[in-house]
């Protein structure tokens, strides 16, 4: 911790990486949009090699859906070779920082090139934590989630075989819920981490029956699964979160959200762990 941070020269959400993208951070995401992304742009426009006349068509259709749903521009004004430069302009200082995730986010669920996405992810996850950014990359979602040990239990379980599919999107579904910054809905994160665990007993035991009923016959001792049951029941009882209850009156926020989606994902690796 430097000067500023120890002396409260900066603000507590500046010190943890919370709502904030200074520029040392920005200019390190753009080296990196460029240096995976618009070099091999560069080679295949300028150079003549690198993509085939397919995959060059795939790169003006992605280019054109960013100009047309995200930037709103008109079409007739659209050029492959300014691409790069409308890129940067999103990273710009003038940018607000949430507006800058956005920008991240359609860009990696949108771009057709998916072994460099994947590289691309990799590459702004290191940078944000070397940059102690409270933000990560996680299912092709800017999540604000600060332990790294938080990140792997939730990328563990979105990672599981086929065979935990509904395990999968039911996590995958929260983690949405929760990370959307327009309109976060946090009850519904907190029903569909909860739906995860519940699809998980199901797969496991091969059986029907209510969550309550299935937990029974885990073999984990049974201080553990009373505790899961009275978080089960938090869950469907807090002003019917489970159940469509009414939003108004609903007393969860986004700290109840994340930290039932890290129980749950927690408590998932767990169960498989001791199976």
């Amino acid at each position: 911790m430097n000067f500023s941070e120890r002396y409260g020269y900066k603000g507590v959400n500046e010190v943890l990486g919370r709502e904030t993208l200074p520029s040392p951070i920005r200019i390190r995401i753009w080296n990196i949009f460029y240096s995976i992304i618009f070099n091999n742009i560069y080679k295949s426009l300028v150079e003549g090699y690198s993509y085939t006349g397919y995959e060059r068509e795939k790169l003006i259709g992605f280019g054109q859906i960013f100009h047309d749903s995200f930037l709103k521009e008109d079409l007739l004004s659209f050029n492959l070779n300014l691409l790069e430069i409308n890129v940067k302009l999103q990273l710009n200082f003038s940018s607000k920082w949430y507006e800058v995730f956005d920008f991240i986010e359609f860009f990696i669920q949108n771009y057709p090139f998916e072994k460099e996405v994947k590289i691309l992810i990799e590459n702004l996850n290191r940078v944000l934590k070397e940059e102690k950014s409270a933000y990560r990359i996680i299912d092709k979602q800017i999540v604000e989630i600060t332990s790294e040990e938080e990140i792997a239990e939730i990328n563990h379980v979105l990672n599981l075989s086929d065979k935990f599919s509904p395990v999968r999107e039911h996590t995958s579904k929260a983690l949405k819920h929760l990370s959307n910054r327009e309109k976060p809905d946090y009850e519904n994160s907190i029903k569909e981490s909860i739906s995860a665990l519940e699809s998980l007993t199901k797969i496991i035991l091969g059986e029907k029956g209510t969550f309550g009923e299935l937990t029974k016959k885990w073999q984990i001792h049974q201080g553990l699964k009373d505790a899961i049951n009275k978080l089960y029941g938090w869950a469907s009882d807090e002003n019917g979160i489970r159940h469509g209850g009414d939003k108004k009156t609903s007393k969860v926020g986004e700290e109840e959200a994340r930290l039932i989606l890290v129980l749950s994902s927690s408590l998932i690796n767990y169960i498989l762990f001791k199976k």
